[in-house]
């Protein structure tokens, strides 16, 4: 227990030049393709996973996709939610499904620009079962700036961590 509690108070700032020499563009996830069985999307799916039952996405793959909107929204969804629930309720479902449209007319709006605070809140909002989480894996995708700013994944963890200050 001792030897563990001398990493309280380490921060983040501590460990800087190690996180910008990660190569996270390699970060990766396994999926397998019994857990996106469901929905209209099934052809993209199956292109996605060609012959295979467990593919690896990594955030590489994923922005080899900008020229394909919707086959990065689905990696999107795949790399973000690679439990067995496919993220909480039906989001996942209703955001192949339901609010497909929507996705796909909005998300094109945000590649490679620099959009506001308000109209990415205005456009979750918009959008059922999308939420911060996953609407800031999309910027990231995209290349988006937000009020100047490259975009961050602001996933569970990290903003947990932020509302505790730590």
């Amino acid at each position: 227990v001792r030897r563990h509690l001398k990493f309280i108070n380490m921060k983040l700032s501590d460990f800087s030049h190690f996180i910008r020499e990660m190569p996270v563009q390699y970060q990766s996830f396994e999926v397998k393709r019994d857990q996106w069985q469901f929905g209209l999307r099934k052809d993209i799916i199956a292109s996605i996973f060609e012959t295979h039952d467990t593919i690896s996405i990594s955030r590489s793959d994923i922005f080899k996709t900008e020229n394909d909107m919707e086959r990065l929204i689905i990696m999107t969804l795949m790399w973000g939610y690679v439990y067995p629930s496919r993220g909480r309720g039906n989001n996942i479902k209703n955001l192949l499904n339901v609010e497909w449209g929507n996705l796909c007319s909005i998300l094109p709006k945000y590649q490679k620009k620099e959009i506001s605070i308000e109209t990415m809140k205005k456009d979750i909002q918009g959008i059922n079962g999308l939420g911060l989480s996953t609407m800031t894996k999309f910027t990231y995708f995209l290349g988006t700036k937000i009020c100047g700013f490259e975009s961050l994944i602001l996933d569970r963890v990290i903003i947990n961590t932020i509302k505790r200050s730590r």
